[in-house]
């Protein structure tokens, strides 16, 4: 029993301050836009192109080069899809 006369106080003193932070937060505009965060990071570009990079990232994308049984990589040119009209 001797407890309570010091937890009830405590809890209070608890809520008001986590009352405060709420409504703090909440008048700086912290939960204003909820939805835009969650799709900037679908739209979010990971890496930064420049010309020189998404040159050699092409010249990547068509290549493969599987593993060879003595160890060695081998370049293999794939070839492009034809399009037609």
């Amino acid at each position: 029993m001797e407890a309570l006369y010091l937890l009830i106080p405590l809890s209070v003193l608890i809520i008001i301050g986590v009352s405060w932070v709420f409504l703090t937060m909440a008048s700086q505009g912290q939960f204003d836009d909820l939805d835009s965060p969650a799709q900037s990071i679908l739209l979010d570009d990971d890496r930064a192109r420049t010309p020189a990079s998404s040159k050699r990232e092409d010249d990547q994308a068509h290549t493969l080069t599987p593993p060879q049984h003595n160890g060695h990589a081998q370049r293999v040119e794939m070839q492009q899809p034809s399009t037609r009209d």
